[in-house]
């Protein structure tokens, strides 16, 4: 029964009848630029999203020398997840990723697929164990489960452990995503994330402000105030106020 949470026409069907629907807009590719394409990953990857097929069919189209993958995602579907890693570390352009809010869970290893990883001041990332649930009448079908879960775990932790460049690091990254109470893995802040090897960067968005167009000031007329002091009162013009501009 393990097989069949990897059927996605049979979780579909599952879904359905949870009155669960699906959505198709987890992703959007702004290719419009001959220089540089722009992937944004903004929601939850596969299940009730959309599968890495379609994902990697529009991937194919890019001809750009350069992606941009922003994420915002909270993670999903480890395999469909790894197909897209795989995707984007395939192409021939030169990918960066760009966390923009969060990438937890499998988003955290598909940033992982940039040539230069990204992490936008005031993002997060976290990583923790392969999770999921089975449906079985046996024991056997919750040890299948379980087999299932560690050796998904043990390859996040090898891809974590590739990209930072130490491959000794592996046990590391299954200590942190084995940690806190519950096995529910580790949060890191954008510089946490460079210092654990996950990311090579923390960039600042610059401020866009629209440029202020220098004002010249008025120019000041000079008064010699001598001149009006050492004037003779009889040489002013006085006239009597009408009613109009007398202020009662």
């Amino acid at each position: 029964m393990v097989e069949f949470l990897r059927d996605r026409e049979a979780f579909s069907q599952l879904a359905n009848k949870a009155g669960l629907s699906q959505r198709d807009n987890w992703y959007e590719i702004d290719n419009n630029s001959e220089d540089e394409a722009i992937i944004y990953v903004y929601s939850e990857i596969g299940y009730f999203g959309a599968t890495a097929e379609e994902f990697v069919t529009e991937l194919r189209d890019i001809t750009a020398p350069k992606i941009n993958v922003r994420i915002n995602s909270y993670g999903g579907s480890i395999f469909e997840g790894i197909a897209i890693f795989n995707a984007l570390r395939s192409h021939p352009a030169q990918v960066t990723t760009q966390v923009d809010a969060i990438a937890a869970s499998i988003a955290s290893v598909i940033a992982q697929a940039g040539d230069n990883r990204v992490m936008l001041d005031s993002s997060e990332m976290m990583i923790h164990e392969a999770t999921g649930f089975a449906i079985g009448a046996t024991e056997s079908d919750m040890i299948e489960m379980a087999a299932v879960l560690k050796n998904q775990t043990d390859k996040l932790a090898e891809i974590y452990a590739k990209r930072k460049g130490d491959g000794r690091s592996k046990n590391r990254f299954l200590t942190l995503m084995r940690a806190g109470n519950t096995n529910l893995g580790t949060w890191f802040s954008a510089k946490e994330a460079v210092s654990e090897g996950l990311a090579d960067e923390v960039v600042t968005p610059k401020t866009k402000t629209e440029p202020v167009e220098a004002k010249t000031p008025d120019p000041v007329t000079a008064v010699n105030f001598s001149d009006l002091f050492n004037t003779d009162p009889d040489d002013f013009e006085w006239s009597t106020p009408t009613d109009e501009e007398i202020l009662v």
